[in-house]
């Protein structure tokens, strides 16, 4: 019999039957196992019913291949680790999949998924910030900065200033949508309480 294993140079005896040092009577047959010169093909099976990576992943470990996750883009209308595209070597191959796409046993198959994308963020609580403090938090918060309004205090670049009024204001269970503009009002004092 002959199997492949990466790695392995062709022609390699990987076991035998009886295995070496057993008495055997005279003539008996010895079977032999060797490495293949070439890999065993395989087909990809069907995405229909398990476009989940997760899922998908395991089917195709368990036919000896290797799936690995190279791209995750924001889908809005998946969920997160949905199978967007599936390619081998290089080839985009997810419209064949349906058919049977032939690969190698012991291959890459590379795929691209979807990842969550929430459309809504927690207002954060600029009041009480520097000014370079409340754009950071308004920045990773996803959100924009809007009108920066100074006091007169102030001018509105000055890295000093203190946040003391926000628009929309802080509420914990507050929720804008992305992209959303927050102004700022500044002054040169550090408000008081906070």
């Amino acid at each position: 019999d002959s199997i492949y294993e990466q790695g392995k140079p062709p022609g390699v005896v990987v076991s035998q039957d009886p295995k070496a040092e057993s008495r055997v009577k005279e003539g008996r047959t010895i079977y032999f196992t060797v490495t293949k010169n070439n890999p065993d093909i395989i087909k990809l099976p069907d995405l229909a019913g398990s476009d989940d990576y997760d899922l998908y992943s395991r089917k195709l470990a368990r036919l000896g291949l290797k799936p690995r996750i190279i791209a995750r883009v924001p889908r809005p209308r998946l969920g997160a680790n949905i199978v967007v595209d599936v390619l081998y070597r290089g080839d985009t191959i997810t419209s064949k999949i349906k058919n049977g796409v032939p690969v190698e046993m012991g291959s890459t198959v590379d795929f691209i998924v979807s990842e969550e994308v929430l459309l809504s963020v927690n207002i954060p609580d600029c009041v009480g910030q520097t000014l370079d403090a409340a754009k950071f938090l308004i920045q990773t918060s996803e959100l924009s900065i809007g009108a920066v309004i100074p006091d007169g205090t102030v001018d509105k670049d000055d890295p000093l200033a203190y946040v003391y009024r926000q628009s929309p204001k802080y509420d914990p269970n507050g929720i804008m949508r992305k992209g959303e503009q927050i102004d700022l009002y500044i002054t040169r004092d550090e408000p008081q309480g906070q």
